[in-house]
């Protein structure tokens, strides 16, 4: 019965610390999962001077549409400056995000909801996956790659959708989330949905 009991601690001990990514981590983690958390939102206030210092110089990223990368922190922030000015607004929902460090680096990644108005269209929703590698520069988290994919639906490439067609009226940021989450989680239903 002993021996019972110490394989079960033992069990338990390995899922806590290997199992859940940001179980048992600490401070490394939690400083990362704040990191990415900053990244996004400064995107999503289209607030480039406190995007740039989370983006490190060397810095390599491939979007949800660009065919090709963009390959320093300048054209990052150039690509970015150029989805700026085109869209009225613009906003990345992380939805499930796990995070991992293993000494000074860090790895974050999970499913996004991207919801954008160009200045010239409609509102449209984006779904695709994301996965960024991080460093520590000077006791800071710097991001050094990114690289956003759209969800495939049904073997095609997902593509933007008008908002509210297959959702139905989806009016609260919480409920979107929460619905968001079940489509994805959700094999027989698309992937790119629109809200």
């Amino acid at each position: 019965m002993e021996r019972v009991k110490k394989a079960t601690v033992c069990l338990w001990i390995f899922l806590v610390t290997f199992g859940f990514p940001s179980v048992g981590r600490g401070a490394e983690v939690d400083d990362l999962k704040t990191a990415v958390e900053q990244l996004i939102g400064a995107l999503n206030k289209k607030d480039l001077d406190a995007w740039a210092p989370l983006v490190h110089d060397q810095a390599v990223g491939f979007g949800l549409i660009a065919p090709f990368p963009a390959d320093n922190k300048a054209a990052l922030r150039q690509g970015c400056q150029g989805l700026c000015t085109s869209m009225e607004s613009f906003t990345i929902v992380p939805l499930n995000w796990q995070y991992r460090t293993v000494g000074d680096t860090g790895s974050a990644w999970g499913h996004v909801m991207v919801t954008y108005k160009p200045k010239d269209g409609p509102v449209r929703i984006m779904w695709g996956r994301e996965v960024m590698t991080w460093t520590k520069v000077g006791g800071k988290w710097q991001m050094v790659t990114v690289h956003a994919s759209p969800i495939p639906v049904d073997g095609l490439e997902a593509k933007a959708q008008e908002p509210r067609a297959h959702l139905g009226s989806v009016t609260d940021s919480r409920e979107t989330v929460l619905t968001a989450t079940r489509l994805l989680h959700t094999p027989s239903l698309p992937r790119s949905s629109p809200l």
